[in-house]
């Protein structure tokens, strides 16, 4: 008798558990707000990162630039992963890379732009350049 209550007790846990095995993976899918947890975008911020740093070295969106403060020298995102020109396949002209102007003068705010790049997001400012908040998605 002590056997089959062991065994009714061994089979409940193990139904127990992966019940909840299952239910934990279907709620990880699950959108959280609007969107989706596979569409979210990252953020940085310029003054957070190096002149010249990739933010993003594969393709994806940019989303928006959300400016806080603006400054006296351009930044300039490019659709590219380095500013050496020899180094980049084809030798593009880093011209044809411009991504996103953001002149000094820019007023405070949010520009949107869901922009697609395809090499990656490097970003190029000054000393003193608007203070803002990049979004972008791989």
């Amino acid at each position: 008798m002590k056997n089959i209550i062991i065994g009714i007790l061994i089979v409940m846990v193990v139904f127990l558990g992966y019940f909840m095995v299952v239910t934990l993976a279907d709620k990880s899918q699950e959108p959280t707000g609007s969107v989706a947890r596979v569409s979210e975008y990252f953020a940085t911020t310029t003054p957070e990162v190096a002149d010249l740093t990739v933010i993003q070295s594969t393709r994806g969106t940019l989303g928006s630039v959300v400016v806080t403060k603006t400054g006296t020298t351009d930044t300039i995102i490019y659709n590219a992963t380095t500013s050496d020109v020899t180094k980049r396949t084809g030798n593009i002209a880093t011209s044809s890379l411009l991504q996103i102007f953001i002149p000094a003068s820019i007023a405070a705010g949010t520009y949107t732009f869901d922009a697609i790049f395809d090499a990656g997001i490097l970003i190029d400012y000054g000393t003193n350049s608007a203070s803002s908040t990049i979004t972008y998605r791989p």
